[in-house]
């Protein structure tokens, strides 16, 4: 993001090159964030262990930042939760843990 923020300045595209600093600072906040799911560790390890953080939804509000990020942080939603779902199934199927094993209290 970074480097995307010096092209915009290269271009003189200030407007373009503030919106994707104020992303950086908000994503980067978001992500050095303590845990309160993983104690003593920060949201990035969330995010690395397949946790997705709603708030990360919450940085494209904007119509503007929307068009930029958004499709970014779909995808990584996508890709995390999609994975997790995965591998729930896969352990699940190796227990035999199925739909109608499932009981609820």
């Amino acid at each position: 993001m970074v480097s995307y923020e010096e092209k915009m300045l290269e271009k003189g595209d200030i407007d373009q090159a503030a919106m994707v600093r104020n992303i950086n600072i908000a994503f980067s906040s978001i992500l050095f964030d303590q845990s309160s799911i993983l104690l003593g560790k920060t949201r990035e390890w969330e995010l690395l262990r397949g946790v997705y953080n709603n708030r990360l939804n919450k940085i494209t509000n904007d119509k503007d930042d929307f068009q930029l990020m958004g499709p970014l942080l779909r995808g990584i939603e996508k890709q995390i939760c999609t994975k997790r779902c995965e591998e729930v199934i896969n352990l699940e199927k190796k227990k035999g843990i199925g739909k109608d094993t499932i009981k609820i209290y």
